[in-house]
């Protein structure tokens, strides 16, 4: 008798290609980033889905304990835009 074959996909299978996703989005989100400009500097937060997280940086010509403030900044205006602009493509 032929042994059947489940279809469905293992929690893990699915876990492992969300991982393998989110690495190739930081890659190119790096890559965009830095297409066409002069850099001096850069950080990368990473969390888990139990909230461990981790940062690494680079912080340039920017004195280092400028570093969380600048990036807590940047991070929040970029969400300002986003959230701007999906108010207004959604009116």
């Amino acid at each position: 008798m032929t042994k059947i074959k489940s279809l469905s996909v293992h929690k893990n299978t699915k876990e492992q290609r969300r991982r393998k996703e989110l690495r190739s989005e930081l890659i190119d989100a790096a890559k965009y980033s830095v297409k066409d400009s002069g850099i001096s500097g850069y950080c990368i937060v990473v969390w888990d889905k139990n909230n461990n997280y981790e940062a690494y940086w680079e912080s340039g010509q920017l004195p280092g304990d400028l570093v969380g403030e600048y990036v807590k900044n940047a991070v929040n205006r970029k969400i300002s835009m986003i959230d701007a602009e999906s108010i207004m493509y959604d009116e």
